[in-house]
């Protein structure tokens, strides 16, 4: 009976930290002294998480999360009104954290103007708004990011 107890609150406790089977664990590590955002996020060597992702344009807003595995997207997720255009618009539009630098490496040379703000342990982009033409209005690229959590 004892054994029966233990086991369900070891179940009882996992399921509380998991999602659709995934379970986060904490990252414990802290390279927040690395000034450099991109080597910072590097740090981590994160290539499994899932963050939170706005991505705005001139059509749509929407609030998303997106699973990374493998540094690459594996599934997106929304709340929300369930229709093909957003459905669409979030899987067409997530990223990775590795491809939110690369956006701001290949557009420095060439966009207007480029507005990044990184979050201060984790060394990702929490803002990023690339306006590529100073006279076209509606062409900027902005994404938001939030919320990362790690997974094995």
């Amino acid at each position: 009976m004892r054994i029966l107890v233990v086991i369900s609150i070891i179940f009882f406790i996992a399921s509380c930290n998991s999602k659709n089977g995934i379970v986060s664990v904490p990252i414990e590590d802290d390279f927040s002294h690395i000034a450099n955002p991109k080597e910072r996020w590097e740090a981590y060597q994160l290539s499994n998480y899932e963050i939170v992702q706005r991505r705005s344009c001139e059509c749509i807003g929407l609030e998303y999360t997106a699973r990374i595995v493998n540094n690459s997207v594996q599934k997106v997720a929304y709340e929300g009104e369930q229709s093909d255009e957003y459905t669409t618009f979030a899987k067409t539009n997530a990223i990775t954290v590795d491809d939110a630098f690369d956006l701001i490496e290949e557009y420095s040379d060439e966009a207007y103007s480029i507005t990044v703000d990184y979050h201060p342990r984790f060394g990702y982009p929490t803002k990023l708004i690339i306006n590529i033409y100073e006279m076209i209005a509606d062409e900027e690229i902005i994404y938001r990011m939030s919320d990362l959590k790690k997974f094995n």
